[in-house]
């Protein structure tokens, strides 16, 4: 609703156009009321004017809750900048409209807003389709949820730019935890005419039409909606704040991330794309463009070379004898239509027999750049209050997530990743001791997708005495955001933050079983004579068909993937 009026979709047409014009380099409350001035002129002409506290006034009620005279003034500003190109200026009467050249600009780039929306709509309905077969509900429900998905998806990038904006100026990252936003998609779902069905709950429908939207690997479909999701996230710090250059200054302009196995998984997993890079590839190349340093512990090193050998001894086991979910380098390999048989040979790409830990290094290193650092030393300087609250926290959490799966409890194995999430948290709290700084401010950071670590802050001040410091935790979908927005994004070329990603997730694990399984291997038997290429398309089609069908499963959240990682 809160995008329904013409002024509200006209800000967000000159935002998004303001946005891929103008240069990295111009800050982004010049560059917001620059938009924003343009919007409210968008219907003027040399015969059609407007004056000037006109102007003011319209720019006021599309921001409103901010002070007139610190608006009025940013007006001006923008007023006097934008006469020098886009804007005449009447100067006797004071009133402006769009230039003649100014105007073609804006229907340009219309034309190909309105073009790029089409081929979006086509790859929804084809979403749509696949998604109604695989439920078996009637395919004249097809333009329905076509509709249905498409404003959801726009409710739903408008929600999460709502929340970077209150995080970034609340320096709480807690709102950008919920990657679900149940209460956007359920009032979208309400507002369409979809009939009742047995067995079908339209709400986990629309979460995975909207999930594959945002996760479309379609060059098009990437750009156009990281248009929408950059235009709705300016318009919301505009709401937040008319200083929107001043509260992007809070984040850090360098820093030092260190990765969590459930981020650098996914960089391994992604190798497997016959696409362009993906999506957690594409969020690292640009945190190297950013000039960030990237970092893994040997802890997290030994957590990805135990996974690869929790996946092989699955992959060798007949699919039957096997307890607790498909590891997730196996899922994903099979998932990509390739057989069991050959998956101890691809793990040959990224670590040997002998010293399969420093090839692993040696793979992130020369791959992504990613430099191995421990940080025991920290850990160990920080106070023993800090670490002993931690590990009783990790504990119950690495213990709940194996009973919930069922998952044998080892001991030894839960003891090594607490101390591996002990080491990594401690050790940056411990490195933040020199610097003095605002919530988004410090320069070392923990990257990770598992929102079990985003909010132990407040756990940890239920079991402290002293007050725990400030959360090291940086969720992947902030730091997408932080690249496009934040003090690194003039080092970002517009090319490559046109195709940062919409949606930070591990994909589509946890949704094989034993059946899906012994199913893709009897097709696969029954396709041998066929070049490999035809199997693997097709024992992905398969694949991709069941998933969809698979609505709580293929909706698990963050929490439930990462559970079964490592």
């Amino acid at each position: 609703s809160e995008l329904s009026s013409p002024e509200a979709m006209a800000a967000v047409t000159f935002l998004g156009l303001q946005w891929r014009d103008d240069v990295r380099e111009k800050g982004l409350t010049k560059l917001a009321f620059e938009a924003i001035v343009r919007s409210v002129l968008a219907n003027t002409n040399s015969e059609n004017r407007m004056a000037r506290q006109l102007i003011r006034s319209e720019v006021c009620r599309l921001l409103p809750g901010h002070s007139d005279i610190q608006v009025h003034g940013l007006v001006d500003s923008a007023l006097r900048r934008l006469t020098k190109r886009a804007v005449r200026h009447w100067q006797r009467e004071d009133e402006f409209c769009l230039s003649h050249e100014e105007v073609l600009r804006v229907t340009d780039f219309k034309t190909k807003a309105a073009l790029a929306e089409k081929d979006l709509l086509d790859t929804i309905r084809l979403i749509s389709t696949q998604i109604l077969s695989a439920h078996k509900i009637p395919d004249d429900q097809e333009k329905t949820l076509t509709q249905c998905i498409r404003a959801a998806t726009d409710a739903f990038l408008f929600e999460r730019s709502q929340a970077f904006a209150m995080a970034v100026q609340t320096g709480k990252l807690a709102a950008l935890a919920d990657s679900e936003f149940n209460e956007v998609l359920l009032a979208e779902a309400s507002k369409a005419s979809l009939p009742k069905i047995a067995n079908v709950d339209w709400l986990d429908v629309l979460r995975i039409g909207v999930r594959e939207v945002l996760q479309s690997e379609q060059p098009a479909v990437q750009v156009h909606m990281r248009s929408l999701a950059d235009a709705y996230t300016l318009l919301a710090f505009l709401r937040q704040t008319p200083d929107v250059q001043g509260a992007v200054e809070k984040m850090f302009s360098y820093g030092q991330v260190w990765l969590d196995a459930s981020v650098t998984l996914p960089l391994i997993a992604e190798s497997l794309s016959d696409e362009p890079s993906g999506r957690f590839t594409r969020m690292i190349e640009a945190a190297k463009e950013a000039g960030l340093k990237l970092f893994v512990t040997p802890g997290v090193v030994e957590e990805i070379e135990r996974h690869m050998n929790r996946a092989l001894t699955c992959a060798r086991l007949n699919h039957g004898n096997w307890q607790g979910p498909v590891p997730y380098l196996l899922e994903r390999y099979l998932a990509s239509g390739m057989s069991p048989t050959s998956f101890p040979n691809w793990l040959q790409n990224f670590r040997g027999d002998v010293r399969p830990e420093q090839d692993i290094e040696d793979y992130l290193k020369d791959e992504f750049g990613i430099e191995p650092r421990s940080l025991e030393a920290e850990r160990d300087a920080a106070a023993s209050e800090l670490r002993h609250a931690l590990q009783v926290l990790w504990y119950g959490t690495h213990k709940r997530r194996r009973e919930r799966h069922g998952i044998p409890l080892d001991e030894m194995v839960i003891t090594r990743l607490v101390e591996h999430d002990v080491e990594c948290y401690c050790g940056i709290t411990q490195l933040r001791k020199q610097e003095h700084s605002s919530p988004f401010g410090y320069s070392a950071w923990w990257l990770t997708v598992d929102r079990q670590a985003f909010d132990l802050k407040p756990r940890l001040r239920e079991i402290m005495k002293s007050e725990p410091p400030d959360s090291p935790v940086l969720s992947a979908d902030f730091m997408v955001n932080y690249l496009a927005f934040g003090p690194v994004r003039k080092k970002i070329g517009k090319a490559k933050e046109a195709h940062l990603p919409l949606m930070m997730e591990l994909g589509n694990a946890q949704y094989l079983t034993p059946d899906l399984l012994a199913e893709a291997e009897r097709l696969r038997e029954e396709m041998k004579d066929m070049p490999e290429r035809v199997i693997r398309r097709k024992i992905r089609d398969y694949l991709d068909a069941a998933r969809r069908r698979l609505g709580p499963i293929a909706k698990a959240g963050v929490e439930d993937l990462s559970d079964e990682l490592l």
